[in-house]
């Protein structure tokens, strides 16, 4: 999520005014979350998640109906999880200044919706894995044949010859050095 939060303030900084709002809607839909952006003196809101005022992690005013459970900050961005106080889904809270600092970034995220991405890779991931791992399998074996079958069609010929056998002719098409030799 950091990450995309990075993402967005470099887009919207680099975004005319009529094209922000797609962007903070493609956010908050993708993470399911409440988002404030404010840049150049224009307001963007989204919110998916209904928290209520009182619900939400606030730094700049005086409720603090939240606790905190973690807290990040790297002077760029600052995030942290906070409990629910009516003990519903923890929320993760972004607060990010956009590059130019002409403006910031504040999103609530469900904590669950970041354990259902996560498990969805977890579960996922086996998968791919097992595709991945399959797909190389059957690569090797093909490729491999592509390169044992004119070796063993000029192995054999070779044994007809020294055997003496009349009319023997090797025919390999592999249109490479193989094909050269044999002709």
């Amino acid at each position: 999520m950091e990450n995309d939060v990075a993402s967005l303030c470099e887009k919207i900084a680099n975004t005319p005014d009529s094209e922000r709002l797609p962007l903070v809607t493609e956010f908050a839909g993708k993470w399911w979350a409440d988002i404030s952006v404010s840049y150049d003196g224009y307001i963007y809101e989204m919110n998916l998640l209904n928290v209520n005022e009182t619900e939400r992690l606030h730094y700049s005013g005086t409720t603090e109906d939240v606790s905190i459970i973690a807290e990040k900050s790297d002077g760029k961005i600052k995030i942290s999880l906070s409990q629910n106080p009516k003990d519903g889904t923890d929320f993760f809270y972004v607060e990010r200044i956009l590059p130019n600092e002409n403006g910031y970034v504040k999103a609530t995220v469900s904590r669950q919706q970041i354990e259902d991405a996560v498990s969805t890779v977890i579960v996922i991931l086996p998968i791919t894995a097992f595709l991945c791992t399959l797909i190389s399998i059957l690569s090797a074996l093909a490729y491999s044949h592509m390169l044992t079958k004119p070796i063993k069609q000029i192995s054999s010929a070779t044994k007809q010859m020294q055997e003496l056998t009349s009319d023997v002719h090797c025919e390999i098409h592999t249109h490479d050095e193989m094909e050269a030799v044999v002709r």
